[in-house]
């Protein structure tokens, strides 16, 4: 996730929290890999950490069957 403020990123499975991610790539921005362990459907939250608003840009990338 990139943005212009410090951002957050969440990845949710069965309403629990599975992974999340502040500042994991460059700078302020979260970068987030998981290998998940059951099948279903994965929800993806981004935010900010505090106080930053506006435009952002997230990227997911899966790779079925590896």
């Amino acid at each position: 996730m990139t943005s212009e403020y410090d951002n957050y990123v969440y990845l949710g499975h069965g309403g629990a929290d599975v992974a999340s991610n502040d500042d994991g790539d460059q700078g302020l921005n979260a970068h987030l890999v998981h290998t998940a362990t059951e099948a279903g459907d994965y929800i993806v939250y981004g935010c900010a950490y505090s106080d930053g608003r506006g435009a952002f840009t997230l990227a997911i990338q899966a790779n079925a069957g590896n």
